[in-house]
């Protein structure tokens, strides 16, 4: 569902990306997750960055550091901009 207007899925996706992937696999679990999609010219992209520190989902991603429990999809967009991650269900438990 959207969540742009869903408080609890606000916070949510918040800690889906700052925490580290341990924490954020169980918050995949928790909404049944298949994909992340993540955009680097998105203004809560560095937000979220900047907040979850180098631990966080986020910046793990963005250094190249793909959990196991998730496998990059080839980027798109222009610059690669947009990245999409597809939850692996053999890897996470789900």
């Amino acid at each position: 569902g959207s969540v742009n207007r869903d408080g609890g899925a606000i916070l949510a996706l918040y800690k889906l990306f700052t925490e580290p992937a341990a924490a954020s696999l169980s918050i995949v679990h928790h909404y049944g997750i298949d994909y992340l999609l993540t955009c680097r010219g998105d203004g809560d992209y560095r937000y979220y960055i900047k907040q979850g520190g180098p631990n966080g989902l986020l910046s793990q991603l963005a250094s190249g550091h793909v959990p196991p429990w998730l496998v990059a999809l080839p980027p798109t967009g222009p610059e690669s901009m947009v990245r999409v991650y597809k939850v692996v269900p053999d890897r996470s438990g789900k």
